[in-house]
């Protein structure tokens, strides 16, 4: 399967499907591994989970009704694969970038933002927000503000 998600009128099976993150919408996730087991076929669905996971793993469980299962690995044999998945990962987002990947999303954005009332001049800077979502910062103008930062920082952390 391709990174993406396939259209939805797409009707592919396949015997492995294989997750590099767990989706955010716990009905994703679903939807994908749900290829591998499409008219009584048998199917498997292998994700890696990192510990930043674990929240959304839970939300999937949570939705399908049952726990998934754990399969332990060997962190030496997992480390002989890294560099070459990274590499290969890397060639793969540069032949994305080349083909314009996404071109066709951003301008259905760009035409549903036009469509919902907003100003042509101010569309450009919408799309680069959705595109470029930036973190809010706590200001730390004075000594004083930045000793309360501080404060409540250690407060949070134990």
């Amino acid at each position: 399967m391709e990174p993406a998600d396939l259209p939805a009128d797409t009707t592919a099976v396949v015997d492995l499907v294989v997750n590099h993150n767990v989706p955010k919408c716990p009905k994703t996730y679903v939807h994908r591994v749900g290829r591998s087991a499409r008219a009584g076929r048998y199917g498997s669905a292998l994700t890696f989970v990192t510990q930043y996971d674990v929240v959304l793993l839970q939300a999937v469980e949570e939705l399908i009704g049952m726990k998934l299962k754990e399969l332990k690995v060997s962190d030496r044999k997992v480390t002989r694969y890294v560099t070459k998945v990274l590499v290969a990962k890397r060639e793969a987002e540069l032949r994305l970038q080349q083909s314009n990947f996404g071109e066709r999303k951003e301008s259905n954005l760009r035409k549903d933002l036009l469509m919902s009332g907003i100003p042509e001049d101010e569309v450009d800077k919408r799309i680069e927000q959705i595109k470029n979502p930036r973190r809010k910062t706590i200001k730390k103008s004075s000594k004083e503000d930045l000793g309360v930062v501080k404060r409540k920082k250690m407060r949070i952390s134990t």
